[in-house]
């Protein structure tokens, strides 16, 4: 996913805020565990404080996948919630 040619660069704004978006503060911690560096070290990556470095890229991969499944379970429930919603409002409607 990385190379070395982002090594030294912070993520993208757009990176950081999607994954921002979809991971929790847990979901860092088990990545700075699996990956064997500091959770202080993931968060200035995250939030562009820190360049990515050799050492913080496992972390930061393990935050995407995290961010990718986080994102597609909202998307579901966000459809099944908006099925409920409209069956509200057709209820209303009809009184």
């Amino acid at each position: 996913m990385f190379t070395e040619k982002d090594y030294s660069k912070p993520l993208t704004e757009q990176l950081s805020v999607v994954i921002r978006r979809y991971t929790t503060r847990e979901d860092i911690a088990n990545a700075a565990a699996k990956s064997k560096v500091s959770i202080s070290l993931v968060n200035r990556v995250v939030y562009r404080t820190a360049s990515l470095t050799e050492n913080s890229t496992e972390a930061i991969e393990l935050l995407i996948t995290e961010a990718i499944e986080n994102c597609a379970d909202r998307m579901e429930q966000a459809k099944e919630d908006l099925k409920y919603l409209e069956t509200l409002k057709i209820e209303q409607e009809n009184g």
